[in-house]
């Protein structure tokens, strides 16, 4: 018989309970009852749903875009 220690809490593959499946480095929050991905980058910050949110909101042009915590602004992937 294998005991186990410690508090474990619930994730879901389809997401349907605490935001995402839990992945290594994420944190779980007991205020918002989900697990956290790590920060990205430095400069984006946490929204009320537990997502990190960029400086500069993505490009909604259809193309491609990648952060550059450098310039704080998306740069387009060519």
């Amino acid at each position: 018989d294998l005991q186990l220690g410690g508090r474990w809490i619930q994730t879901s593959y389809n997401h349907r309970i605490r935001g995402h499946y839990a992945a290594i480095g994420d944190r779980y929050d007991e205020t918002l009852d989900l697990f956290i991905h790590p920060q990205p980058f430095p400069s984006w910050t946490m929204n009320d749903r537990g997502s990190w949110d960029p400086p500069v909101m993505y490009p909604t042009d259809g193309g491609r875009w990648t952060w550059d915590e450098t310039n704080l602004e998306w740069v387009e992937i060519v």
